[in-house]
């Protein structure tokens, strides 16, 4: 935590960071709908120290070690083994993908979100771009046309009133 803000330090090696490490990036909260403001609560339960995140998480080295920790932290909550029990297949790295679609969702420019999720907007595609579907496509185009709609008829009023 730095000034209120929960900071990510960067843990990929390679030949291109070893060389020039990227700086940490701030984790931006995304509201979950049915839990209004859990982001704000998380980060004032992080700040004051009530969550403490584990070590192993804080001085990572690795992707691997990173995840195979924060999966120990998750499964030691009753909540996260009734989530699981409850749906299927959900794994830690759920929580990065529904990260990714609530902010397209919210209608984050790819690029932000991309950043913020510390990758690339090529690599954001190829991870996340799979999931469109015709009933979002749909919703998309209708919303852009709603608002062209709105901006043609809000132009052709301003220049009637210039005639």
């Amino acid at each position: 935590m730095e000034g209120g803000e929960l900071k990510i330090g960067n843990v990929k090696r390679n030949r291109a960071t070893a060389k020039a490490p990227k700086p940490d990036r701030i984790a931006y909260p995304l509201e979950i709908p049915e839990l209004a403001d859990a982001s704000g609560q998380a980060l004032a339960q992080v700040s004051s120290g009530l969550i403490k995140l584990p070590v192993g998480i804080l001085n990572a080295q690795d992707f691997k070690t990173c995840g195979h920790t924060f999966r120990q932290y998750l499964d030691c909550h009753r909540y996260w083994a009734a989530l699981v029990k409850a749906n299927p297949g959900l794994s830690p790295y759920s929580l990065r993908h529904g990260y990714a679609y609530r902010g397209a969702l919210a209608g984050i420019p790819l690029r932000q979100l991309a950043a913020s999720m510390g990758h690339n907007v090529r690599t954001h595609m190829k991870h996340y771009g799979q999931w469109t579907d015709e009933a979002g496509l749909d919703a998309a185009f209708g919303a852009a046309n709603v608002k062209l709609t709105a901006s043609q008829t809000k132009r052709q009023q301003q220049m009637q009133q210039q005639q």
